[in-house]
């Protein structure tokens, strides 16, 4: 960054790495800027916020409240950064260039936060009326010693009333707060009992980044994304202003089969994000549609027919794996290998078999009690009968049995199984896919080429959205391919806004990266809790397996619904625990969380399991 930026303002960065030691953080972020501007305190920006009818203490005081003190834990040396800041002091030259500066000053560093409407620096002054817009005419008229006039406004005049979500936890009622309590009652009276069943008692109203806030105003650090669907984060303003924008022109509407803007766009940006080395499927076509449940039954019909136009009639018989979950229609049910989830509804579908899942934690034992190796899974690939199977379907890793992850050997194995026998290999990515595990599709961590991809959850974000990829002959040789509400307009703009933020952010990069520290944080936790047996993570998703005792692995849900529920209590939001055994912790923050805010979610889950311990002694 090496840019001619004034005194003032190398005085503003100064300032804003001491405001970040004061709040006891260990990153400087654009929050930390904004009050660097404020302390600094003669420089063009604060003459521009005060002509704009700032009380800058009033400012300031929003932003202590917004982001508080985290404790994060101090780094050796100055604090870094964030990517966002380094973005914001780049962009700063640029606003510089382009209003023909040579030096770049606090009205620049200014326009530049104002422009990053996702930043904290943005969202505070967007509450006190404060827009790109208006604070560059005002900047303009001040240099040239005059000023507009015009005002902005206080934050509780903000369209709806409400202050931006908190950057921090902060429980302001005790739990469940009277608002949750009257909606879980609500919800008991006329939604199937089984619907929220087991999940803390959080009435959701609104997010923000990673913060959820209740219906009571109570605000949780969220390590659920919404169950692996807000990968950009909450409330991203890109998207809501898209919505907005979509509204206003009346285009909240379906359209059916008619081509709409968005559908097409969408179609081809999903074929460029497939890697390069996947020379088939990336030139291939995308199918639009809106759940997870059915793209996995497209996906499955679609190999049945294809195999029957291209000479093989007696290809029918999918291949699942035990412990799968692939969703709650009748056939993604019964593709799924969880007992719970299928027992009971009927519709058996004799062409759907299971091959169990190559579990090195808990492996499967032969007749003489021995444990299975990866090898003997392997050789077991070699028993399935090719001559009948029209496709092998799977999850990129096991979410709902336990976030259980493939050995990548096995996966590579099984690719090179379905090449030589004819069999279409289909990968089920409704919630691995856009940047989760820290690459953008999850297969890519095992370089293996699908010939059918489910997508889903993260690729929208915020609305319903789901998507089939398939190679172009496999497209081809089906009938008709329609969906009412698949592809529709708004959910179709919403999707190709949220991927391009996650392009364009690199959260993929920041989930490798994150992740990376999640998985050192939580691996070094077993040793010192006797029941955490296992840690298991990819990018950001993981999972930790509560059990009685190291030795027998035996499984400890109770444990497990204690720490989720302790987690709930001190601002820290998890689903209800996962796995086979119901004693699995799924860890599955959104992807534009920082290490800072990871730390202090893993500091509760440490803290929490601490005492779970302590009272089960």
């Amino acid at each position: 960054m090496q840019h001619m930026f004034t005194d003032r303002v190398k005085r503003v960065m100064e300032m804003a790495r001491q405001e970040s030691v004061r709040l006891g953080h260990n990153y400087i972020g654009t929050e930390h800027l904004l009050l660097g501007i404020i302390r600094e305190g003669k420089g063009k920006a604060t003459t521009v916020l005060i002509n704009l009818g700032l009380n800058l203490e009033a400012v300031k005081k929003a932003v202590e409240d917004y982001v508080a003190s985290s404790g994060g834990k101090k780094v050796e040396g100055e604090a870094p950064f964030t990517p966002r800041a380094k973005n914001i002091l780049e962009g700063a030259a640029k606003e510089a260039k382009e209003m023909r500066s040579p030096f770049v000053g606090t009205e620049h560093l200014l326009l530049a936060l104002l422009k990053d409407r996702d930043g904290v620096a943005a969202q505070i002054l967007a509450a006190f009326g404060v827009n790109y817009e208006e604070t560059r005419e005002e900047i303009v008229a001040v240099l040239g010693g005059r000023t507009t006039g015009k005002k902005g406004k206080a934050p509780s005049q903000e369209k709806g009333g409400l202050a931006p979500v908190k950057q921090r936890i902060d429980i302001v009622t005790s739990l469940p707060g009277p608002m949750s309590s009257a909606l879980q009652s609500l919800s008991e009276d006329y939604e199937p009992a089984t619907f929220a069943h087991g999940q803390v008692p959080f009435g959701f109203r609104r997010g923000k980044g990673v913060f959820v806030e209740d219906v009571d105003g109570n605000t949780f650090l969220d390590f659920t994304s919404g169950v692996l669907v807000a990968n950009i984060g909450h409330g991203r303003t890109r998207v809501m202003e898209k919505i907005e924008q979509m509204a206003r022109d009346q285009e909240i509407t379906n359209s059916y089969n008619f081509l709409n803007p968005y559908r097409p766009a969408l179609a081809r940006l999903l074929m460029e994000t497939v890697p390069d080395y996947c020379a088939n499927l990336r030139v291939g076509k995308a199918f639009i549609l809106t759940t997870g449940s059915e793209t996995v039954e497209w996906s499955m019909s679609m190999a049945i027919r294809h195999q029957g136009k291209t000479g093989h009639p007696e290809k029918r018989r999918i291949v699942a794996f035990e412990g799968a979950f692939h969703g709650r229609t009748a056939g993604a049910r019964h593709a799924g290998g969880i007992e719970g989830v299928s027992a009971g509804y009927g519709l058996d579908i004799p062409d759907i078999t299971h091959v169990p899942f190559p579990d090195l934690y808990r492996p499967k034992a032969h007749a003489d009690g021995r444990p299975y190796t990866l090898q003997d899974y392997i050789a077991g690939i070699q028993q399935i009968d090719a001559g009948s199977t029209a496709a092998v379907i799977f999850e990129t890793y096991q979410g709902a049995a336990g976030s259980r992850m493939f050995p990548a050997e096995y996966l590579q194995a099984l690719a090179a199984w379905c090449r030589r026998n004819e069999v279409l290999l289909i990968v089920d990515e409704v919630q691995a896919s856009f940047g989760r595990t820290g690459r953008f599709y999850a297969f890519e961590h095992y370089e293996i080429e699908p010939d059918i991809l489910c997508l889903g959850k993260g690729i929208s974000g915020s609305v319903p959205l789901a998507a089939v990829v398939a190679r172009r002959e496999i497209v081809a040789s089906q009938g008709g391919m329609s969906s009412t509400w698949g592809g529709n307009i708004l959910s179709s703009a919403v999707a190709l806004e949220t991927i391009k933020v996650l392009i364009e952010e690199r959260l993929t990069e920041n989930a490798a990266r994150v992740g990376a520290y999640m998985e050192r944080r939580l691996r070094g936790m077993m040793d010192r809790h006797p029941i955490l047996g296992d840690s298991r993570q990819m990018g950001l998703v993981g999972g930790l397996e509560i059990v009685t005792d190291k030795a027998s692995r035996t499984p400890n849900p109770k444990a497990a619904e204690r720490i989720v529920m302790g987690c709930y209590r001190k601002g820290l939001l998890l689903i209800e625990p996962i796995g086979l055994g119901g004693n699995v912790i799924r860890v599955a923050p959104p992807l534009v969380i920082t290490e800072a805010q990871a730390g202090a979610g893993i500091d509760i889950l440490d803290g929490v399991m601490t005492q779970v311990e302590g009272e089960t002694a």
